[in-house]
């Protein structure tokens, strides 16, 4: 999808939500696959826009299970685990499981990305919550970690890292929870970089985002397919994570499902 004109966007992206739902393969292969041609535009649109239908659990986790969805090697690490008080310090726990996430072999499994994209926008939400002086006091704390470089370079490097999550953080409240499990919208990868022509990007995708809204999250454009979406997730968590997986999605769904610009629903709740 080339750059698009802002008074242009709203038609593109709504004439593509006029195409079919995605079957259940192509669902699966949109969330396990690591090609290049993942991070496309015109692709990672297209798989937040189009959803999947809505379906009975039982019959959709035999499906996906056919389709090769199996629980993997690596063990749920979920961050809500770690035991903190400060908030300063609560910034330098979320970063380092971030940053582990990341950096694993096992990043492609879906569990992992679901993971990493949650530390990341814990990590965010709490840097943001700093005042002015606590957030010197953090960079002061990462010097003393790491003396060899100047406090310049690191402020430089955190701020970087946190303009990284905070693009996580804005699509994913921006377009849905899809995008925890999307390999296009990994904080690392293209959507990630830090040149000019990405901001650029971002800005048109935030452009986007606003003018697919509806005056309020109900009529929201894209709250019709969050249902069927959430549903999907919840099926391909049981076959690779388990409860542990579910818990650590939904316990994310419940803090943060406020932040959503379209209703988004909570499992198990009313809302």
């Amino acid at each position: 999808m080339p750059s698009i004109k802002p008074k242009n966007i709203k038609h593109v992206y709504l004439s593509e939500m006029n195409k079919r739902p995605f079957r259940n393969d192509e669902f699966v292969a949109n969330v396990t696959t690591t090609t290049p041609a993942t991070h496309q535009e015109s692709n990672t649109f297209s798989r937040i826009l189009r959803g999947i239908p809505m379906q009975k659990p039982s019959e959709l986790l035999v499906r996906f299970a056919e389709l090769g969805l199996a629980k993997p090697t690596l063990e749920m690490t979920p961050d809500e685990s770690i035991a903190i008080e400060s908030g300063m310090s609560k910034v330098l726990a979320y970063a380092a499981h971030a940053a582990k996430l990341s950096s694993s072999s096992h990043k492609v499994a879906i569990m992992q990305r679901m993971q990493t994209k949650i530390a990341q926008i814990r990590t965010f939400r709490e840097w943001e919550a700093l005042s002015k002086v606590s957030k010197g006091e953090l960079i002061d704390s990462l010097q003393l970690l790491n003396p060899d470089k100047t406090r310049s370079a690191i402020t430089k490097d955190w701020e970087r890292r946190m303009e990284r999550y905070e693009r996580v953080y804005d699509v994913c409240f921006a377009f849905g929870p899809i995008v925890m499990f999307d390999p296009g919208w990994d904080a690392e990868g293209k959507f990630g970089s830090s040149t000019k022509p990405q901001r650029a990007k971002h800005r048109e995708r935030m452009v986007a985002a606003e003018l697919l809204k509806g005056k309020t999250r109900i009529d929201h454009v894209l709250t019709p397919r969050q249902p069927g979406i959430v549903n999907a997730i919840l099926c391909i968590l049981q076959l690779v994570g388990g409860a542990p997986a579910i818990h650590h999605f939904i316990t994310f769904l419940v803090e943060t499902e406020p932040l959503f610009a379209m209703k988004v629903p909570i499992p198990g709740s009313k809302n």
